[in-house]
């Protein structure tokens, strides 16, 4: 028997997923960094190792990528439709950059498209909550803010089915700029005054 499940582990475990842990004179902050614990982010940029992720962690990261493929390349065939994908997007003044997964522009309007995916489970309770989870509101409206785009979307899919589920985010969401340029704020003056940011509140 070929071994195609080896080859496929052996890939996998090849793979390098993590950001990297040199220390900087300048710090360099991740979209994809935003809504998560600011003094593990501090960290990073000092260049304390994360956990080494293990094998099933990967293997997730593996299938979001997959997902987002198949979404950006189904759209591109879409009659009409042009998309950018992995656009660069920088904040030179506050220190982060990222890459949208897509910018689409359909019939003249130009939006950001962020695909995420999610197990069933999870999928459908955010689909009875209604609303994107709010870490990724806020990665999707930093590109929004750079990239000048009035709208975007963050798409979910559901990795078990393919069920779908869309949310708007606006470029003029004024509580979403104020937690994005807060968290921003709180990580530049960290690394100024080199200290630890404070705890998250509970």
């Amino acid at each position: 028997m070929i071994p195609v499940k080896q080859f496929i582990d052996e890939s996998l475990a090849s793979a390098v997923l993590s950001y990297p842990v040199a220390p900087a004179l300048i710090p360099k902050w991740y979209a994809s960094q935003l809504g998560r614990c600011l003094r593990g982010v501090y960290l990073e940029q000092l260049g304390v190792p994360r956990p080494k992720l293990d094998d099933r962690t990967i293997r997730v990261f593996r299938m979001g990528d997959m997902v987002e493929e198949f979404v950006v390349s189904t759209l591109a065939k879409h009659e009409g439709i042009n998309v950018e994908r992995q656009v660069r997007v920088e904040d030179s003044e506050r220190h982060m950059s990222g890459k949208a997964d897509a910018v689409i522009t359909y019939k003249g309007e130009t939006e950001v498209c962020e695909v995420k995916s999610k197990h069933s489970r999870a999928f459908w309770y955010m689909k009875k909550e209604g609303q994107a989870a709010r870490n990724h509101m806020q990665q999707l409206w930093f590109y929004l803010y750079k990239l000048d785009i009035p709208k975007g979307t963050v798409l979910y899919v559901s990795k078990d089915d393919l069920c779908i589920a869309q949310y708007e985010v606006l470029r003029d969401d004024e509580s979403i700029k104020s937690e994005v340029f807060g968290q921003l704020d709180t990580l530049n003056r960290a690394w100024q005054y080199q200290e630890l940011p404070p705890m998250a509140e509970k």
